[in-house]
């Protein structure tokens, strides 16, 4: 579970900062009803635009999928032991696992736009 809490810890501070960076709130950590397993980054501006992660502490795996509007395949992180996580065959660290889940599945989405 540290690592789960590390992984969520990360994900919001890197929203809060990619907002600062973009002089406006264009994305926020939506509460979960279940802040042990689950972790939702959503648009401010179109509710579809999301991310939901999911932890299974059962199985170690750590699945990040996006919502309707964000046309890209989930992301599935198997934690390992010593603070690292596994995706396929690139081991990375748990910021590493932010870092991609937010530029595949957050930042691009948003640099295309939006008509609303």
């Amino acid at each position: 579970m540290e690592l789960w809490d590390r992984f969520r810890s990360t994900a919001e501070h890197h929203v809060v900062e990619g907002n600062a960076e973009a002089g406006e709130r264009l994305w926020e950590v939506v509460p979960s009803p279940d802040p042990a397993r689950r972790l939702t980054i959503r648009s401010t501006r179109w509710n579809n635009d999301n991310v939901e992660c999911a932890f299974d502490a059962s199985t170690g795996a750590l699945t990040c999928a996006p919502g309707a509007a964000i046309g890209a395949p989930p992301l599935v992180f198997q934690l390992m032991p010593g603070g690292m996580v596994r995706r396929g065959a690139l081991e990375c660290t748990v910021d590493d696992a932010v870092n991609l889940v937010l530029d595949e599945l957050v930042w691009v989405d948003d640099a295309e736009g939006r008509e609303s």
